[in-house]
């Protein structure tokens, strides 16, 4: 096991009853982020730098969700359609550029939400968040 995953695992397994929101699906590779929400029922994933748009040192085809037509790969929509209630839509919206890059995000998300079944999408859109908020 690779030392970043051992550390995942750790602190993971080290606070079995903290809620743990993992940043940009911890820029694993869907095999890996099932593997991790399996073992570990207090983790979700957010999904916020997976997109076409920020370039963030990693490869666009390795960081984004969909290939380059615009379809949702096949892994990640499955392992979506299997962890609903565990994955949660986030923007990341942290500098100007990006900001300036809203409506290319909406559109980018909105177009990935209309591949999955309606309830997969409300539930990561926004129904997982106000859940973990305590909101009605």
């Amino acid at each position: 096991m690779a030392q970043g995953h051992l550390a995942d695992e750790n602190a993971l397994s080290q606070s079995p009853d903290a809620t743990i929101v993992w940043a940009h699906l911890g820029d694993a590779q869907p095999v890996r982020v099932r593997d991790l929400l399996t073992k570990h029922a207090n983790l979700y994933a957010d999904v916020s730098s997976r997109n076409p748009y920020f370039q963030r040192g990693r490869p666009i085809d390795v960081q984004s969700l969909t290939n380059t037509d615009g379809t949702l790969k096949s892994d990640w929509q499955e392992l979506f359609e299997d962890y609903p209630d565990r994955i949660l839509l986030g923007l990341d919206l942290t500098t100007d550029d990006r900001w300036a890059q809203l409506d290319q995000l909406v559109i980018y998300y909105r177009s990935l939400f209309k591949q999955l079944s309606q309830t997969t999408a409300e539930m990561i859109g926004y129904k997982n968040a106000k859940r973990l908020l305590g909101l009605p």
